[in-house]
Protein backbone atom coordinates (compact mmCIF):
# COMPACT_ATOMS: atom_id res chain seq x y z
CA UNK A 1 0.00 0.00 0.00
CA UNK A 2 1.78 3.41 -0.75
CA UNK A 3 2.28 6.15 1.68
CA UNK A 4 -0.99 8.24 0.43
CA UNK A 5 -3.33 5.64 0.76
CA UNK A 6 -2.12 4.34 3.97
CA UNK A 7 -2.89 8.37 4.88
CA UNK A 8 -6.33 8.18 3.98
CA UNK A 9 -6.67 4.61 5.13
CA UNK A 10 -6.49 6.56 8.43
CA UNK A 11 -8.05 9.59 7.79
CA UNK A 12 -10.96 7.95 7.03
CA UNK A 13 -10.80 6.06 10.22
CA UNK A 14 -10.65 8.68 12.10
CA UNK A 15 -12.97 9.59 14.93
CA UNK A 16 -15.56 12.30 14.12
CA UNK A 17 -17.90 12.71 17.35
CA UNK A 18 -19.86 15.47 15.85
CA UNK A 19 -22.35 14.96 13.52
CA UNK A 20 -21.39 17.92 11.47
CA UNK A 21 -17.63 17.43 11.16
CA UNK A 22 -19.32 13.99 9.81
CA UNK A 23 -20.95 15.47 7.33
CA UNK A 24 -18.22 18.06 5.92
CA UNK A 25 -15.67 15.21 5.60
CA UNK A 26 -18.58 13.44 3.15
CA UNK A 27 -19.23 16.95 1.84
CA UNK A 28 -15.29 17.46 0.61
CA UNK A 29 -14.97 13.83 -0.18
CA UNK A 30 -18.51 13.87 -2.78
CA UNK A 31 -17.46 17.00 -3.96
CA UNK A 32 -14.49 16.62 -5.15
CA UNK A 33 -15.05 13.06 -6.64
CA UNK A 34 -17.74 14.64 -8.99
CA UNK A 35 -15.60 17.34 -9.87
CA UNK A 36 -13.18 14.64 -11.28
CA UNK A 37 -15.64 12.99 -13.08
CA UNK A 38 -14.99 9.77 -10.27
CA UNK A 39 -18.81 10.13 -9.32
CA UNK A 40 -21.63 10.37 -12.04
CA UNK A 41 -23.98 12.61 -9.50
CA UNK A 42 -23.76 15.41 -6.60
CA UNK A 43 -26.22 15.58 -4.08
CA UNK A 44 -26.06 19.54 -4.44
CA UNK A 45 -29.01 20.44 -2.51
CA UNK A 46 -27.77 18.42 0.65
CA UNK A 47 -24.74 20.58 0.63
CA UNK A 48 -26.48 24.24 0.70
CA UNK A 49 -26.64 24.85 -3.16
CA UNK A 50 -29.40 26.13 -5.12
CA UNK A 51 -28.22 24.33 -8.53
CA UNK A 52 -25.34 21.84 -9.92
CA UNK A 53 -23.53 25.25 -11.37
CA UNK A 54 -22.69 26.60 -7.75
CA UNK A 55 -20.98 23.83 -6.64
CA UNK A 56 -17.68 25.28 -8.02
CA UNK A 57 -17.30 27.75 -5.33
CA UNK A 58 -17.46 26.57 -1.53
CA UNK A 59 -20.41 26.79 0.58
CA UNK A 60 -18.49 27.94 3.87
CA UNK A 61 -21.76 28.08 5.44
CA UNK A 62 -21.68 24.63 5.44
CA UNK A 63 -19.58 24.97 7.95
CA UNK A 64 -21.16 24.50 12.00
CA UNK A 65 -17.79 24.38 14.05
CA UNK A 66 -14.09 25.19 13.35
CA UNK A 67 -13.14 21.27 13.43
CA UNK A 68 -15.96 20.76 10.41
CA UNK A 69 -13.34 22.93 7.84
CA UNK A 70 -10.53 20.21 8.91
CA UNK A 71 -12.83 17.45 8.49
CA UNK A 72 -13.80 19.17 5.29
CA UNK A 73 -10.08 19.26 3.77
CA UNK A 74 -9.60 15.57 4.86
CA UNK A 75 -12.69 14.53 2.47
CA UNK A 76 -11.30 16.64 -0.54
CA UNK A 77 -7.53 14.86 0.28
CA UNK A 78 -9.32 11.55 0.25
CA UNK A 79 -11.15 12.21 -2.84
CA UNK A 80 -8.21 13.34 -4.92
CA UNK A 81 -5.07 13.88 -2.85
CA UNK A 82 -1.62 12.75 -2.90
CA UNK A 83 1.15 12.46 -0.89
CA UNK A 84 5.10 11.31 -1.22
CA UNK A 85 6.55 9.31 1.80
CA UNK A 86 9.25 11.60 3.38
CA UNK A 87 11.78 9.49 3.38
CA UNK A 88 11.48 10.03 -0.39
CA UNK A 89 10.67 13.68 -1.44
CA UNK A 90 8.41 16.70 0.23
CA UNK A 91 5.39 16.56 -2.22
CA UNK A 92 1.87 17.19 -1.30
CA UNK A 93 -0.49 17.69 -3.83
CA UNK A 94 -4.57 18.01 -4.73
CA UNK A 95 -6.01 17.77 -8.09
CA UNK A 96 -8.95 19.14 -9.67
CA UNK A 97 -10.86 19.12 -12.44
CA UNK A 98 -12.61 22.47 -12.41
CA UNK A 99 -9.98 25.64 -12.43
CA UNK A 100 -12.96 27.45 -10.73
CA UNK A 101 -13.42 24.91 -7.63
CA UNK A 102 -9.76 25.02 -7.42
CA UNK A 103 -9.29 28.33 -6.98
CA UNK A 104 -11.69 28.22 -3.98
CA UNK A 105 -10.05 25.56 -3.03
CA UNK A 106 -7.04 27.27 -2.94
CA UNK A 107 -8.72 30.44 -0.56
CA UNK A 108 -10.19 28.24 1.48
CA UNK A 109 -7.02 27.02 2.25
CA UNK A 110 -5.32 30.06 2.48
CA UNK A 111 -8.00 31.45 5.11
CA UNK A 112 -7.60 28.03 7.40
CA UNK A 113 -3.72 27.23 7.06
CA UNK A 114 -1.35 28.27 4.23
CA UNK A 115 -1.19 29.41 1.20
CA UNK A 116 -0.59 26.37 -1.67
CA UNK A 117 0.83 27.04 -5.29
CA UNK A 118 -1.19 26.47 -8.35
CA UNK A 119 -0.45 24.75 -11.63
CA UNK A 120 -2.33 23.45 -14.62
CA UNK A 121 -1.56 19.61 -15.92
CA UNK A 122 -2.91 18.02 -19.00
CA UNK A 123 -6.45 17.54 -18.02
CA UNK A 124 -6.66 19.43 -14.71
CA UNK A 125 -5.36 21.57 -11.99
CA UNK A 126 -3.58 21.08 -9.24
CA UNK A 127 -2.60 22.55 -5.91
CA UNK A 128 0.66 21.56 -4.56
CA UNK A 129 3.57 21.85 -1.84
CA UNK A 130 6.91 20.93 -1.88
CA UNK A 131 8.44 22.36 1.22
CA UNK A 132 8.34 19.99 4.41
CA UNK A 133 7.09 22.66 6.49
CA UNK A 134 4.09 23.69 4.50
CA UNK A 135 3.05 20.04 4.64
CA UNK A 136 3.62 19.67 8.30
CA UNK A 137 1.55 22.42 8.35
CA UNK A 138 -1.33 20.94 6.35
CA UNK A 139 -0.79 17.74 7.85
CA UNK A 140 -1.50 19.19 10.94
CA UNK A 141 -4.26 21.08 10.09
CA UNK A 142 -6.20 17.70 8.88
CA UNK A 143 -5.66 16.07 12.20
CA UNK A 144 -2.71 13.46 10.86
CA UNK A 145 -0.23 14.41 14.21
CA UNK A 146 1.92 11.30 13.53
CA UNK A 147 2.29 11.99 9.47
CA UNK A 148 3.13 15.78 10.33
CA UNK A 149 6.12 14.30 12.74
CA UNK A 150 7.55 11.75 10.67
CA UNK A 151 7.84 15.13 7.92
CA UNK A 152 8.99 16.66 10.62
CA UNK A 153 11.75 13.91 12.01
CA UNK A 154 12.94 13.48 8.23
CA UNK A 155 13.37 17.29 7.64
CA UNK A 156 15.89 17.07 10.49
CA UNK A 157 17.32 13.77 9.67
CA UNK A 158 18.00 15.95 6.12
CA UNK A 159 19.63 19.36 8.03
CA UNK A 160 22.02 16.69 9.58
CA UNK A 161 22.95 15.26 6.67
CA UNK A 162 23.96 18.75 5.74
CA UNK A 163 26.37 19.56 8.32
CA UNK A 164 30.13 18.68 8.62
CA UNK A 165 30.48 16.74 11.48
CA UNK A 166 29.03 19.34 13.54
CA UNK A 167 26.83 16.70 15.02
CA UNK A 168 27.71 13.44 17.07
CA UNK A 169 25.39 10.25 16.93
CA UNK A 170 24.97 10.95 20.62
CA UNK A 171 22.90 14.09 19.84
CA UNK A 172 21.38 12.72 17.08
CA UNK A 173 19.83 9.60 18.75
CA UNK A 174 18.60 12.51 21.76
CA UNK A 175 17.07 14.22 19.14
CA UNK A 176 15.60 11.36 18.39
CA UNK A 177 14.21 10.80 21.92
CA UNK A 178 13.35 14.46 22.04
CA UNK A 179 10.68 14.53 19.02
CA UNK A 180 9.28 11.27 19.87
CA UNK A 181 8.99 12.50 23.64
CA UNK A 182 7.33 15.88 22.19
CA UNK A 183 4.99 13.88 19.85
CA UNK A 184 3.61 11.78 22.80
CA UNK A 185 2.97 14.90 24.80
CA UNK A 186 1.42 17.45 21.88
CA UNK A 187 -1.12 13.84 21.20
CA UNK A 188 -1.58 13.67 24.93
CA UNK A 189 -2.67 17.52 25.44
CA UNK A 190 -4.52 17.55 21.84
CA UNK A 191 -6.55 14.79 23.02
CA UNK A 192 -7.45 16.59 26.81
CA UNK A 193 -8.28 20.02 24.20
CA UNK A 194 -10.90 17.55 22.56
CA UNK A 195 -12.98 16.61 25.46
CA UNK A 196 -12.59 20.03 27.27
CA UNK A 197 -10.39 18.64 29.97
CA UNK A 198 -7.30 20.99 29.43
CA UNK A 199 -9.04 24.41 30.62
CA UNK A 200 -10.20 22.68 33.94
CA UNK A 201 -6.66 21.43 34.70
CA UNK A 202 -4.26 23.56 37.43
CA UNK A 203 -2.85 26.94 36.04
CA UNK A 204 0.70 25.43 36.31
CA UNK A 205 -0.25 22.26 33.97
CA UNK A 206 -1.90 24.69 31.44
CA UNK A 207 1.36 27.07 31.03
CA UNK A 208 3.46 23.56 30.33
CA UNK A 209 0.54 22.15 28.16
CA UNK A 210 0.04 25.78 25.78
CA UNK A 211 4.06 26.26 25.63
CA UNK A 212 4.54 22.41 24.43
CA UNK A 213 1.75 23.26 21.53
CA UNK A 214 3.89 26.37 20.47
CA UNK A 215 7.41 24.92 20.57
CA UNK A 216 6.51 20.98 19.67
CA UNK A 217 10.58 20.65 19.13
CA UNK A 218 11.87 22.37 21.86
CA UNK A 219 14.06 20.47 24.28
CA UNK A 220 13.08 20.25 27.87
CA UNK A 221 15.95 23.07 29.02
CA UNK A 222 14.73 25.08 26.30
CA UNK A 223 10.70 24.57 27.28
CA UNK A 224 11.79 25.14 31.05
CA UNK A 225 13.81 28.74 30.15
CA UNK A 226 10.21 29.93 28.81
CA UNK A 227 7.91 29.32 31.83
CA UNK A 228 7.11 32.53 33.25
CA UNK A 229 7.05 31.67 37.09
CA UNK A 230 10.64 29.73 38.39
CA UNK A 231 10.34 25.92 37.57
CA UNK A 232 12.99 23.29 37.08
CA UNK A 233 13.73 20.66 33.81
CA UNK A 234 12.43 17.28 36.35
CA UNK A 235 9.40 20.13 37.33
CA UNK A 236 8.55 20.60 33.79
CA UNK A 237 9.23 16.80 32.87
CA UNK A 238 6.82 15.81 35.64
CA UNK A 239 3.92 18.34 33.95
CA UNK A 240 4.43 16.54 30.71
CA UNK A 241 4.26 13.11 32.08
CA UNK A 242 0.99 13.96 33.80
CA UNK A 243 -0.62 15.67 31.19
CA UNK A 244 0.26 12.23 29.31
CA UNK A 245 -1.64 9.99 32.43
CA UNK A 246 -4.35 12.56 31.99
CA UNK A 247 -4.87 12.02 28.46
CA UNK A 248 -4.78 8.01 28.70
CA UNK A 249 -7.21 8.29 31.66
CA UNK A 250 -9.62 9.64 29.22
Amino acid sequence: MSYSCELKKTLKEMSMKKKCCRNSFFFGENLFLYANQKNESFDFQKYGYNSIEDIYEINNDYFKCPSCRSSFLRGVFCATGTVSSPDKSFHFEIKVGNEALCDSLREFISSNCLEMKKTKRQNYHSLYLKKGDDIEDILHFMGAGKEAFEVANEKIKRDFANLENRRTNFEVVNLGKTISAAGASVDAINKLMSKGMLSKLPKGLVETAQLRLDNPFASLEELTELHTDRISKSGVNHRLKKLIELADEL
